[in-house]
Order: C-alpha cells, then structure tokens, then sequence
C-alpha cells in the first residue's frame, strides 16, 4: 500500500478578496477549493484529488471510498463530507464526473477509443453498464456518447 505525499502551498488570493475560493498548489496541478472548507479539509481534499488524479484508481469497477480510506487513512465518512461541501455532489457523482472526464480526453488523445462500443468505454473508464455510462455522459456533458464521435 503506497502513501501519496504532497507538499501544500497556500496561493496568494488577495488580489481578488471577493473570491469565493482558494486556489492550492500540489506541485503538479492546482485546484480550487470552497471557503467553508476548513484548513484541515482543504488539506484533505487536495490530498484526495491528488491521489485520485495520479493513481485513478476510479477506472476500476469495485472503486469505493473505502479504497481511499484503506490508501490515505482518511474516514470514507471524511472523504464523502469534504467532496459534497467542495463540490456540491455527493461521492458517487463525484467519482463518475472524474469517469467522464477521463473518457472524453482519452476520446480526445487517441483516436482508437473512437472506435470502441459503448460498453468497452464504459468498462475501460469504471462503468458497471453502458447504460450507466450513457446516462452520467449525458449528464455531464449536454450529449450522448455518440455526438462526440
């Protein structure tokens, strides 16, 4: 079981004191975080986004918060609160939003996804069912799979 370290780095905002949000470093990207998280949640959440952004261990169909937990001892109860107070969604949709994000720029960079059927990019991105797959795709982006290709 590997550990994610990040260093955190508090950005300068000042420039802009009506913005509702912060913007913190982890040395590889950035992300904005919601002012009524607390310092400590801020902290967590940049952790959980770096993990997930580098091991994206939501491509695998059983991905729960209970795979964070287990990775960054952080309480999956934790995981879920700071996800729903950032991002307003709860973990589920959370974790399918990052599932489409990953389908589109793959769609996006290599071609030979284009080619895929629904349900292989729906099990290649962590989808239980092509059903699921389409709907959350819809959701997420205004269309269906097919209008991108």
């Amino acid at each position: 079981m590997s550990k994610l370290a990040v260093e955190i780095e508090e950005i300068d905002t000042s420039k802009n004191p009506d913005s509702p949000k912060q913007v913190f470093s982890i040395g590889y990207s950035s992300l904005e975080t919601n002012s009524d998280l607390s310092s400590q949640e801020k902290k967590r959440l940049i952790i959980i986004s770096g993990y997930l952004e580098e091991t994206r261990p939501y491509l695998d169909q059983k991905f729960s918060a209970k795979k964070i937990e287990e990775d960054l001892n952080i309480s999956s109860k934790n995981i879920g609160n700071i996800i729903k107070k950032n991002f307003k969604m709860n973990f589920n949709q959370y974790v399918n939003k990052l599932r489409i994000e990953y389908a589109l720029s793959q769609l996006e960079s290599y071609p030979k996804w284009r080619a895929y059927t629904i349900e292989a990019l729906a099990n290649n991105v962590g989808f239980n069912s092509a059903n699921s797959f389409y709907a959350y795709f819809k959701e997420y982006t205004g269309m269906t799979p097919e209008n991108i290709f």
